[in-house]
């Protein structure tokens, strides 16, 4: 995912956590996944 690039880092964590979970609840397929954080550069 791309954040905005004023966005602090414990920001950029929280909200790849958030995705990471959501995604991991419900959708059933999917057992793990990994959310990559790519800070903006605008």
């Amino acid at each position: 995912m791309q954040t905005k690039n004023t966005y602090l880092l414990y920001l950029n964590h929280r909200i790849a956590h958030d995705i990471h979970d959501e995604i991991e609840e419900k959708i059933p397929n999917v057992k793990h996944c990994m959310v990559h954080v790519n800070p903006g550069t605008k």
